[in-house]
């Protein structure tokens, strides 16, 4: 088919079969044009119309998964299979908690405008269709869709120092993993002659060595993404400088989205043939590492972005044991305990960073270990759900973190990983100490000089409180529930190795 025929027969099908991802583009064009014509009224309805719009997304991405939806789209560029709609989920819920915690710090930092939430929701939107890319150069694009918001988005204090050196080495961190991506799909197609990527397996007979090189350097791409160990050096930088909202939306939505890409590329395109035996011993080296310099790195700080920031790259760790595991196993089950993982993550970085913006103020962020003494005491319900938060994500039973790092070990387990499990276990251990040094410091410090600790609220948030409470409830309950969300991830997985309608 060429190109003019191909545009030819683009239409209302294509358009109805991203709906998820054009929701929300439409949607942030309407933020901005309202904000041009009402500047001084629009900002609080800018949030209401991106929760709708994420919230319209969710739920379309939730009932396509749930009756098993699989469309094909612009010539088959772009697939939204229960795979593609299960990550839209995710990412569509991690974008809402996000977008819930931000009004009430923007209006402090009076920096609370529109152009906020329409970055947002155009960075989403990449998301979605990264998930659900079939070829290439559609999943390059959706990346870049992804990131470029996501780059202003951590230097929207712009008055902040701070927040401006950390948007920029994030764009030139990533400007330099796109590099990698681009040169990585340039030999791929040198290799199979196409960049579809259920077809990218040829090049392994064709050119075995444009096929290795190209593989080496597009993974290379997706550990930058990840911030995996030793494509780390952006996380804990960008966590601590971004504005608190922007960390939480980039701790859930954009750690999450690019194992979507990631997996369809390597369990789709590599495959589990001659391909698999280079990049899983590579997987799994890399989640020794992740798991171990994240971890103790993180002891030793006493910023708790920054020690979220290596808390987060120890995950990626987590998450990579069990790639490596649905990889030995041939199994698909076992990439449903990936994805049921990425949810319940999504729940405990929202609720923790969510308690750091309620008490952050005007002229100060609630960053500091010490600016959580007493809070057990001042406001006890706060250091509760923090607890709540903390614990789950040292893998505390019966709360989500324990039964996602449950399963995944579990499968390693089975694929025969023990050396593996026992270090991904030992770093859960040494995770313990600095999640409970948080913990220690709401119950059982006393603030210096005998000064009594003061939590206020500059102005209540009925949108924080909801995502707090939400946060805390999901982490709970889909931890002692953990069938529904494994089901439905099973489903999803089940998809990813189907033939396209």
């Amino acid at each position: 088919m060429n190109f003019e025929t191909a545009v030819a027969n683009l239409g209302f099908r294509d358009l109805a079969g991203i709906s998820p991802a054009l929701n929300l583009i439409l949607a942030g064009i309407a933020i901005l044009a309202l904000d041009a014509i009402l500047p001084m009224r629009s900002k609080l309805l800018s949030a209401w119309i991106a929760l709708l719009a994420l919230a319209g997304s969710l739920f379309a991405s939730l009932h396509r998964l749930a009756v098993g939806a699989d469309i094909s789209a612009f010539n088959h560029a772009v697939r939204m299979d229960p795979f593609a709609n299960a990550f839209s989920a995710i990412i569509c819920l991690a974008s809402t908690l996000a977008v819930l915690s931000a009004p009430k710090y923007l209006k402090l930092r009076e920096v609370h405008l529109a152009e906020y939430y329409a970055l947002i929701l155009f960075s989403v939107s990449g998301m979605v269709l990264f998930g659900a890319s079939q070829d290439l150069l559609m999943m390059f694009l959706a990346l870049e869709t992804m990131s470029i918001p996501v780059y202003c988005l951590v230097g929207f204090t712009r008055t902040n120092v701070y927040s401006t050196e950390a948007s920029m080495k994030y764009f030139l961190i990533g400007a330099f993993a796109a590099g990698f991506l681009v040169y990585g799909i340039a030999l791929l197609y040198g290799a199979a002659g196409t960049v579809r990527i259920e077809d990218l397996a040829v090049g392994l007979d064709r050119a075995p060595g444009l096929f290795y090189s190209g593989m080496a350097l597009l993974l290379v791409g997706f550990l930058f993404k990840i911030g995996a160990v030793p494509f780390h050096m952006w996380t804990p930088d960008a966590y601590e400088g971004a504005p608190t909202p922007v960390t939480t939306f980039m701790a859930e939505a954009v750690k999450a989205a690019p194992f979507g890409g990631m997996l369809k590329v390597l369990f789709v395109g590599f495959g589990f043939e001659e391909a698999m035996q280079v990049w899983q011993p590579v997987l799994i080296g890399i989640a020794v590492l992740t798991m171990t310099v994240g971890n103790l790195i993180a002891l030793v700080q006493d910023d708790v972005k920054r020690m979220m920031g290596y808390s987060s790259i120890a995950h990626s760790g987590y998450i990579l044991v069990g790639v490596a595991a649905a990889a030995e196993l041939h199994s698909t089950d076992a990439l449903a305990a990936v994805l049921y993982y990425l949810f319940i993550y999504v729940l405990m970085n929202a609720g923790t960073f969510g308690v750091l913006i309620l008490f952050s103020s005007k002229d100060k962020d609630a960053n500091h270990l010490d600016d959580l003494v007493g809070l057990g005491r001042e406001r006890p319900w706060a250091a509760a759900l923090m607890t709540v938060f903390l614990l789950s994500l040292t893998g505390i039973p019966p709360l989500g973190g324990f039964f996602g790092k449950f399963y995944i070990f579990s499968y390693a387990i089975q694929a025969g990983m023990i050396p593996l499990v026992v270090i991904a276990i030992l770093n859960s251990v040494v995770s313990a100490y600095y999640y409970l040094k948080v913990i220690g410091a709401m119950y059982f410090r006393e603030p210096e000089d005998g000064a009594r600790a003061v939590f206020y609220f500059e102005g209540y948030s009925v949108f924080l409180i909801a995502m707090l409470w939400l946060s805390a409830a999901g982490v709970v309950y889909w931890g002692i529930q953990s069938e529904t969300p494994l089901l439905l991830a099973e489903q999803a997985t089940a998809s990813l190795f189907k033939p396209a309608p």
